[in-house]
């Protein structure tokens, strides 16, 4: 089974998120929660479809490997699919990543080996 990366940026009323490894999976919900169940119907439907067609899946990335947008590529982004979009404004640019299964283990287990370091 493929797990995808989904990354996610916040707005002024809104969220917008998107799979950098899927072509044309966007969303923009006005929760946190609403984008992700969003986004997820959209690469399942992508997936779908393209198994469906014959289609090979894309590879996927990882919050390493993944391909990053800029700041205005991505506010260009969520803008094509909502005029309404404007970013939060903010000193510094960051954006959320919703990590796969496996890397939300990987993160765990090397925090669990930190936390493990430092106890001695």
């Amino acid at each position: 089974m493929n797990l995808y990366l989904i990354l996610m940026k916040e707005g002024i009323d809104s969220f917008g998120a998107y799979t950098p490894d899927i072509e044309g999976c966007i969303a923009i919900a006005k929760t946190e929660k609403d984008v992700i169940t969003l986004i997820r119907e959209k690469v399942q439907l992508k997936l779908d479809s393209l198994l469906q067609s014959g289609k090979q899946l894309p590879s996927p990335s990882t919050s390493f490997t993944a391909p990053h947008k800029t700041e205005e590529e991505l506010n260009e982004m969520f803008l094509s699919i909502d005029p309404n979009w404007k970013p939060k404004p903010r000193k510094f640019g960051v954006i959320y990543f919703i990590p796969s299964d496996e890397e939300d283990r990987e993160i765990k287990e090397f925090l669990r080996e930190i936390e493990e370091e430092r106890r001695g």
